[in-house]
């Protein structure tokens, strides 16, 4: 079941997960290492800006 939450301002389009396993001469256990990449797009509508300009 997907459990994300959408939200306005952003689209997730993909998420991805790596794991990596090290040893290291100090110690006999492993260190794990869990990568999450996430590809958002923002939606540009909703990115507004506000010039402010001196009036003469």
């Amino acid at each position: 079941k997907n459990k994300i939450v959408g939200h306005g301002e952003w689209d997730l389009l993909e998420v991805s997960r790596s794991r990596k396993v090290s040893y290291y001469e100090c110690c006999k256990e492993p260190y794990i290492m869990v990568v999450y990449n996430f590809i958002m797009k923002r939606h540009p509508g909703l990115h507004r800006s506000t010039a402010i300009v001196p009036v003469v």
